[in-house]
């Protein structure tokens, strides 16, 4: 213990860099209660009381570093947001491919196909149509973005080109996730690559013509801190795929939930041989089996857990570790 008191004492004067270094070597000394094997000990309750508070204050330091260099590199550099849609599926896919063959860590990449149904209500711009977008989030200098997604640039034919910097409260706005409830169909998956047959085989599934009856196809860029494993890893750990797919649609009319259910399943068989079926446990559909989040060896522990600490589930989940 006199490790993690040693870097505990040492993040006080250390600057915002050097605090999360410090602080994250101190935390992943920590290996759960201490001197558990003697709780029972007159003087231990209090030095583990001391130890918790300290986890506790290094918790909260390697937080406080993270934020000032967040808000120092905005203030210096800028945080850069970009965005832009096309008409060419195929074209912005394999851009998309080739800017994330070497983004750096500070650069994040989502790639979405948008389907508009013909009706009043939906802008005459797009009512009908069908567009390829690429959304990316990049924490650095704007000149250093604009050649990091040169091969989005050189798409011909863009619809719509919203890249340029947006403040660091904005950055959730970037994708424009929806924030309201929606009564949708949803399906998802890893993916192992993307290679030159899988697009074409999702083209084929969702892109601009096919008919596709979802509302979005995303596939999103992971690697970095997904891909590292971190001490105190969750049940879920790192993630070694590189991407995954999120397909989804709104069930709005006769018919469509049908349409919905064979348009995934259509998408299962595009990325056959390049997918394991598993996806990440916020995508989890209502029914789907959680051994597509978990492996069967961590899902046999949290069951162990679960029968060892509460036998008669007292805690509920909406996610039941024991079927």
């Amino acid at each position: 213990m006199w490790r993690f008191d040693r870097q505990r004492r040492a993040v006080v004067a250390a600057e915002p860099r050097d605090r999360v270094a410090i602080s994250e070597a101190a935390l992943g000394i920590w290996r759960g209660t201490p001197y558990a094997d003697c709780a029972d000990t007159a003087i231990v309750p209090a030095e583990v009381a001391r130890l918790l508070e300290t986890r506790l204050t290094l918790i909260e330091a390697r937080a406080e570093a993270l934020l000032e260099l967040s808000h120092a590199q905005v203030a210096e550099r800028g945080v850069v947001g970009v965005r832009g849609d096309g008409l060419q599926p195929l074209a912005v896919l394999r851009a998309f491919r080739q800017a994330g063959a070497s983004a750096p860590e500070e650069l994040s990449l989502w790639y979405c196909t948008y389907q508009f149904p013909p009706l009043p209500q939906v802008p005459e711009a797009i009512r009908g149509k069908a567009f390829a977008a690429v959304a990316a989030a990049y924490l650095g200098p704007a000149e250093e973005a604009e050649r990091l997604l040169q091969p989005l640039r050189a798409v011909p034919g863009p619809a719509l080109d919203l890249m340029g910097p947006v403040p660091m409260e904005d950055l959730g706005r970037i994708t424009e996730e929806p924030i309201d409830p929606t009564p949708t169909m949803e399906h998802s998956m890893f993916l192992d690559d993307l290679g030159d047959q899988v697009i074409d085989r999702l083209t084929e599934v969702a892109g601009a013509g096919s008919g596709s009856p979802l509302t979005v196809l995303q596939i999103r860029q992971l690697g970095g801190a997904f891909a590292r494993r971190q001490p105190g890893d969750g049940a879920c750990g790192h993630i070694e795929e590189p991407y995954v797919l999120f397909a989804m649609g709104v069930p709005a009319a006769p018919g469509l939930a049908e349409k919905l259910a064979d348009t995934f399943g259509r998408l299962d068989q595009a990325v056959t041989g390049h997918s394991n079926g598993r996806t990440v446990p916020n995508f989890l559909g209502p029914g789907d089996d959680l051994d597509r989040v978990w492996t069967p060896q961590t899902r046999r522990r949290l069951a162990e857990i679960k029968q060892a600490v509460d036998p008669m589930s007292t805690i509920v989940s909406n996610r039941p570790v024991q079927g």
